[in-house]
């Protein structure tokens, strides 16, 4: 399993950690040749390596997200992003200023630890209004949220997603103090094709 998700960091994960793989995309044979060195130190038989490497590659060239990927792509933290656990649910432990980063950090790292866990943990930390528009069906929003990111680009889910980077830009404003039940933070992100907002 944790061979699968290094080769899935290598290939598709955005994270901007620094280490940029540009030349890794525009080179099958590197990729290649990299996918096969984390199967190897998981497998007995080199043959069944190579098989896996070049199987994985023919997937990853032909999915969407790496199709969209830029030049900006960066290879995350490989020990850090295969022990991440998702955001989870919501619980009384959780400080509400570390909420908002806990979720970009999960959307970003959507299928990890799961296939598409940080958008269920975005459908448990929403509001009854979310879930009523949806008919309380998960399975239409996440359809919903993975679809408006292919097609909008700058939409919240389309930078959460695919986005290049974002950015908390300021500290939680909590509005009436520090009892106050609503909160302000300004976020940078930059879409898959150059754009910067801030919500």
């Amino acid at each position: 399993k944790k061979c699968h998700q290094y080769t899935k960091i290598i290939c598709c994960n955005s994270d901007r950690s620094g280490i940029n793989v540009e030349k890794m995309i525009l080179s099958p044979i590197w990729l290649t040749v990299l996918n096969f060195v984390f199967y190897a130190a998981c497998s007995t038989s080199p043959i069944l390596a190579w098989s896996q490497a070049l199987s994985n590659l023919i997937l990853v060239r032909s999915s969407s997200k790496f199709c969209q990927s830029t030049s900006q792509l960066h290879l995350s933290n490989i020990s850090d992003v295969a022990q991440f656990t998702g955001a989870g649910t919501p619980r009384s432990t959780l400080d509400p200023g570390d909420i908002p980063t806990l979720l970009m950090k999960a959307l970003e790292l959507n299928d990890f630890p799961e296939i598409d866990s940080g958008l269920t943990s975005m459908w448990e930390f929403s509001d009854t209004q979310t879930k009523y528009i949806f008919k309380n069906n998960i399975t239409d929003f996440i359809n919903s949220a993975l679809e408006t990111a292919e097609t909008f680009p700058t939409s919240f889910y389309g930078v959460a997603l695919n986005g290049q980077s974002w950015v908390m830009e300021s500290e939680i404003n909590r509005v009436g103090g520090d009892e106050g039940w609503i909160a302000t933070q300004v976020m940078k992100t930059v879409s898959s094709d150059d754009r910067v907002r801030r919500w």
